[in-house]
C-alpha cells in the first residue's frame, strides 16, 4: 500500500481523461471503459476511493446528514434506490476478499459487479 501511495499524483492526474469524473461516477453510469482507464495505476486506491465515496452517499441517506464531498455523485445515484446502491458497495468492496491475487482482476471484477448491480437498481 505504501508503494501505490508514493506514486506520483500529478502524473496519474496527467492520465486520466478529462470530463469522465469519478470512478463511482463511472460505476452508476455503467460506463465499464472508463472505469476500467480510472484503476490503471492504482487499482485499489481507487477501488477504495469509489466505496467511500458511495458509503457516503448510503450514510446520507440513512441518517439524513449531507456529505459536501459528494454533490455530483449524489446526482448520479439518484435513480438508485438505498438497497442497489447498498448492493453495489458490497460488490466493489468484494476486492479485498483474497480471491485474485491479482489487484487489476480484483478491481476489475469488483467493478463488473457493481455495473450490474447497478443495472438490476
Amino acid at each position: 500500500m505504501q508503494e501505490l501511495l508514493s506514486t506520483d499524483t500529478a502524473t496519474l492526474a496527467a492520465d486520466t481523461p478529462l470530463g469522465i469524473g469519478s470512478l463511482a461516477e463511472a460505476i452508476v453510469r455503467r460506463d465499464v471503459n472508463a472505469a476500467y482507464r480510472m484503476i490503471e495505476h492504482r487499482p485499489m486506491v481507487a477501488l477504495s476511493d469509489a466505496a467511500a465515496d458511495l458509503d457516503a452517499v448510503y450514510r446520507e441517506r440513512l441518517t439524513g446528514e449531507r456529505a459536501d464531498t459528494i454533490s455530483d455523485l449524489r446526482e448520479s445515484v439518484a435513480g438508485l434506490s438505498t438497497e442497489a446502491l447498498e448492493t453495489v458497495i458490497r460488490a466493489l468492496t468484494s476486492a479485498v476478499d483474497g480471491t485474485y491475487h491479482d489487484e487489476h482482476e480484483a478491481v476489475k471484477m469488483a467493478i463488473m459487479k457493481a455495473v450490474s448491480s447497478v443495472d438490476g437498481k
